[in-house]
């Protein structure tokens, strides 16, 4: 079984990423991460095969709405 992948986005303190991923990883499940808007797109790019995404309503550089709607070359919008 392929366990499944999460995208975390979180643009205030490293430590928020770190709870959150604690969790996901608990889990058993993997976690990729990202600090900016930017960065999770290029992230998505890069890793288009991911599951889910986990992210806080503004992410440094943009809105959720606006992060949403960018492209990334993978699956998502």
């Amino acid at each position: 079984m392929i366990r499944p992948c999460f995208l975390v986005i979180d643009k205030q303190y490293p430590d928020n990423i770190s709870a959150r991923r604690l969790v996901i990883e608990t889990a058993m499940l993997n976690v990729v991460t990202a600090c900016t808007a930017e960065e999770a797109v290029e992230t998505l790019r890069r890793f288009p095969a991911v599951d889910g995404v986990v992210l806080d309503t503004e992410v440094r550089g943009m809105t959720c709405r606006e992060l949403i709607g960018r492209p990334s070359g993978g699956r998502f919008p």
